[in-house]
């Protein structure tokens, strides 16, 4: 095993004696690190300048509001692959009028949705093993945020493109 520190203080030369456990070495969001809104227009058409950076909902991490709904196109340079990776998500659940899934983060190339809560960083997209050289990251909220989580604080997303 090894161990260092990176700058932002990531122990990112970790070596582990395990085979059933992944590592990420993921950054500290920091004034280094580009931040966008989703749903402000101005940064989403500024995304592909950046190999890498963060995605976060509106007013992160305060509450994001009623009636969004925003998406964020990142181009996958050739040669290169790209990583998601949510870092923390509070978003309501499930209404309380209809009992269904009414606000979510959807990554549209694998049509899977997340909503709820999350607390520690997990990869939610790997372009490694696919042909696709965009992805669309979409965040929508609808018309009422439920009693059940008051005050929701959104979404934050981290991506990095890598070469191969």
């Amino acid at each position: 095993q090894t161990h260092s520190s990176g700058a932002n203080g990531a122990n990112c030369d970790f070596v582990s004696n395990f085979r059933e456990i992944q590592y990420y070495c993921l950054p500290v969001r920091s004034p280094g690190y580009k931040s966008l809104d989703i749903c402000d227009w101005n940064s989403v058409q500024n995304l592909n300048q950046f190999n890498e950076g963060f995605i976060n909902s509106p007013n992160y991490p305060e509450y994001y509001g009623n009636y969004r709904d925003c998406s964020a196109q990142i181009n996958i340079p050739e040669g290169k692959w790209l990583g998601l990776y949510l870092i923390r998500m509070s978003m309501e659940d499930k209404s309380t009028i209809s009992s269904k899934h009414t606000d979510f983060l959807e990554i549209n190339n694998d049509n899977n949705k997340y909503y709820g809560l999350y607390q520690y960083p997990i990869r939610i997209y790997n372009s490694q093993n696919t042909q696709d050289n965009k992805v669309t990251v979409r965040f929508y909220s609808d018309w009422i945020t439920s009693t059940i989580l008051l005050n929701p604080k959104g979404f934050l997303l981290y991506f990095k493109c890598n070469f191969f």
